[in-house]
């Protein structure tokens, strides 16, 4: 409604005030009454307060809507906050699953450290933002239910229209790199489930909010209905994303695998330079003779030393004992290990053996 619009409807409302008044219709009464009629409590009162500041020829007493405005600020932006970081999160989530289950040839290929950071990126940011943003939306709905002229706020009105804009945007982006894709004859299951993903989660906060916007009074059953789907989601992405992951200690015993092949990865690129330095063609006869860091020669967890065997010319083995298996995981072949001692053959003279 335009400012001179809403002008027009409240000397509409003043006028029935002052002629209701006039004929001792009682106050209560007729705020009941307007409200019946479609009129916020907030513009009732607000019209009230002009009625008895003229009647009492000085203005209603008002400690001032900085405050609330403020207070209102505040819960929006950081439930708006929260709900762009979960829902960017969720969303994230299911691209990297989807992505570790239908990989696309043509797509980059992601290690197996880099996928696990991802999904404990956004298992982290799902875990903390979600509750705060349950929390916000339960305050702000308990005072729409106490006081539902809250809703004619226009911080409100302001701050679910720019989330509508943002969701929207999300949606027409989505919209045309699909229709790129499709044009471009790299149109894929992962890139249309990826798609999914997205319009369910956008399109599911865009109509909540637009319908939530226009709203006048608490849409309580709705917004229980939003939070459960919202919980479900949530706690099949956590589960999931769990699964995928393992546990912390899991994720520890990688991040020592990881290691220990970054060690033979470095052990074997300094053989390889030995092998080739001064066209001398040889191997030293024991790790130690190499230029390198002495815990790079040692398990970062039992503080062995990794097996070393030459045999003749440049070929020789590297030996090492793992926690975990990388057989099925993204990343270098050359390097995949099972649980356990594991051993590789290389070849110094080979220029991609380490």
């Amino acid at each position: 409604m335009a400012s001179g619009d809403q002008g027009g409807a409240s000397e509409k409302v003043l006028e029935f005030i002052r002629a209701a008044k006039a004929q001792g219709m009682d106050d209560d009464f007729v705020t009941r009454l307007l409200r019946h009629n479609g009129w916020s409590e907030r513009a009732i009162f607000q019209t009230y307060s002009s009625y008895y500041g003229e009647r009492l020829q000085q203005p209603v007493p008002s400690r001032g809507a900085g405050i609330e405005n403020a207070r209102h600020a505040f819960f929006y932006l950081l439930a708006f906050i929260t709900l762009g970081t979960w829902t960017f999160a969720l969303g994230n989530l299911f691209y990297v699953l989807i992505d570790r289950m239908l990989h696309d040839p043509l797509a980059a290929d992601y290690t197996a450290d880099y996928v696990r950071a991802n999904i404990s990126f956004d298992l982290a940011a799902i875990i903390i933002a979600f509750p705060i943003f349950l929390w916000m939306m339960w305050i702000i709905q308990h005072e729409a239910t106490q006081r539902p002229e809250v809703l004619d706020s226009g911080v409100r009105k302001w701050l679910t229209y720019l989330a509508l804009v943002v969701t929207a945007s999300s949606l027409i982006g989505d919209a045309v790199v699909f229709l790129q894709d499709f044009l471009n004859g790299s149109l894929t299951q992962a890139f249309i489930l990826k798609s999914v993903v997205l319009v369910a989660i956008a399109g599911g906060v865009f109509v909540y909010y637009l319908g939530a916007v226009r709203a006048e009074t608490a849409t309580v059953r709705r917004d229980q209905i939003f939070a459960g789907v919202a919980i479900v989601a949530v706690c099949i992405s956590i589960g999931i994303g769990f699964l995928q992951n393992g546990t912390p200690l899991a994720q520890r015993e990688s991040a020592f695998d990881q290691r220990r092949v970054n060690d033979l990865q470095q052990i074997a690129s300094l053989l390889r330079d030995s092998w080739t330095a001064n066209g001398k063609h040889q191997l030293p006869s024991k790790l130690d003779a190499l230029f390198v860091n002495r815990t790079r020669l040692l398990d970062p967890q039992t503080h062995h030393a990794y097996t070393y065997h030459t045999y003749s010319g440049p070929r020789y083995r590297l030996c090492a004992v793992f926690e975990t298996s990388n057989l099925n995981d993204p990343g270098n072949d050359a390097w995949r290990h099972a649980a356990g001692l594991t051993c590789f053959n290389r070849d110094a003279s080979a220029p991609g053996e380490s």
